[in-house]
């Protein structure tokens, strides 16, 4: 587009449509996570559900999960982009995927380590206080 310079004027006296939203903000999209869950028996012989146990944290590329029974376990996910939507009052929110897999039994003792060094707060949730020595 061509912009044209008056002398009695100071600035472009038109504008490029697509710059007018320039350094406004856009209104908040609402991230809502759909995740498909995995189940399987794993090496110690019982049944590892991601959708009955709870999840705790992100470690790596691993989603670890706690049973209700307190034995440890990790599932590999991978998330996908599943589409928009917006409601009656214009609230715009993104959909995601989450499908988890690839379940592992983890040690009680490696999610104790992690959890001391990266989260406090959910090592006291899970295994209490730590003693004085």
């Amino acid at each position: 587009m061509l912009k044209f310079f008056s002398k009695n004027k100071k600035g472009v006296s038109e504008t490029n449509q697509a710059y007018e939203n320039v350094g406004k903000e856009s209104p908040a999209i609402r991230k809502l996570v759909k995740p498909i869950h995995a189940k399987a028996i794993l090496t110690d012989g019982r049944l590892y559900d991601t959708q009955t146990a709870t999840y705790v944290c992100e470690y790596g590329n691993l989603s670890l999960f706690v049973t209700k029974n307190g034995r440890w376990f990790g599932a590999k996910s991978k998330s996908k982009l599943a589409g928009y939507s917006a409601d009656k009052n214009g609230d715009r929110t993104a959909e995601y995927r989450v499908m988890y897999y690839g379940l592992e039994c983890i040690d009680k003792i490696f999610v104790m380590q992690h959890l001391w060094y990266y989260n406090h707060k959910l090592y006291k949730k899970y295994f209490g206080e730590v003693e004085e020595g």
